[in-house]
């Protein structure tokens, strides 16, 4: 599934740090990688710690489908 998750401190974030890409398990730990094309310079990363703001399902030709949303948050734009 690929996914856009924003992550920051609800109290005080304006926009948040955003990290776009296909997430899977490695065992246990949830990765993120953001090139699916096979070239050999890309590498999968761990997830980032912190509160997670808000998480979209990201489709082709479609707008973000909203999967979470953190209750004591609202975007600075409007999302």
């Amino acid at each position: 599934m690929r996914v856009r998750v924003v992550v920051d401190d609800p109290a005080t974030a304006m926009d948040g740090t955003v990290i776009e890409g296909y997430v899977y398990l490695d065992g246990d730990v949830p990765m993120v990688i953001h090139d699916r094309s096979g070239r050999s310079d890309v590498y999968p990363w761990q997830l980032l710690l912190g509160p997670v703001l808000r998480i979209y399902e990201l489709r082709p030709r479609r707008r973000p489908i909203p999967i979470f949303a953190h209750p004591d948050w609202t975007p600075r734009h409007g999302e």
